[in-house]
């Protein structure tokens, strides 16, 4: 039992380390992600964690500030919330090691709305608003947007509050630290009393 019970002790010792997710923010110019000009964001969060990545003043030489992301886990969804106006010719969110749950579907809801429609003029020319282009593994999520070689060739975020909306699917993860360490403490609970009615049976 005294084992058990350090197992479960080391379990609840790590139980914060499983919960870290990666979130990268990244806007600027350049193909494919490698940007020569902006930096970007990285916070590590829960994933289940509402606000995920706040952004900042709109700043050309540090563009963070271009969109925040928020994360229901009831509804599964992923809300991308414009706050500046800044141009860019690409800009993606990516979330890597996610632990909590397994992710096995990513679609758009929509996107529109999170571009600035000054931008593009007229609603004939909406169709040049980037469509995201959205790949997933079990632990992560990419979300892209790409004006690269396009008609305008860069994109402007609403920085009024519009937004774009994705949803995820996903399946129970592995279980957290905790959950393991409650799990080896009733496993060793049931064994000592098994046991302990097994003795009296004997005696």
């Amino acid at each position: 039992m005294f084992k058990l019970a350090a197992a479960a002790g080391a379990a609840l010792l790590f139980a914060g380390a499983a919960q870290a997710a990666t979130f990268n923010a990244q806007n600027g110019f350049g193909s494919g992600g490698g940007f020569s000009s902006c930096d970007g964001a990285t916070t590590t969060a829960a994933f289940a964690t509402g606000t995920a990545i706040a952004a900042g003043d709109y700043n050309p030489n540090d563009c963070v500030g271009n969109f925040s992301v928020d994360i229901d886990t009831v509804a599964q969804t992923i809300t991308l919330t414009g706050v500046e106006h800044g141009n860019y010719e690409e800009g993606f969110l990516e979330i890597t090691g996610i632990t909590e749950v397994v992710i096995t579907s990513l679609s758009t809801v929509s996107f529109m709305g999170l571009f600035d429609p000054d931008f593009y003029g007229s609603p004939s020319s909406y169709g040049a608003i980037p469509t995201p282009q959205l790949s997933f593994t079990g632990s992560s999520i990419r979300i892209l947007f790409s004006a690269f070689g396009g008609s305008p060739s860069q994109f402007t975020y609403d920085g009024d509050g519009g937004q774009a909306v994705f949803r995820y699917n996903a399946t129970g993860g592995v279980p957290e630290p905790t959950t393991w360490a409650l799990m080896i403490l009733g496993f060793g609970a049931a064994g000592s009393a098994l046991r302990s009615r097994r003795k009296l049976a004997a005696a």
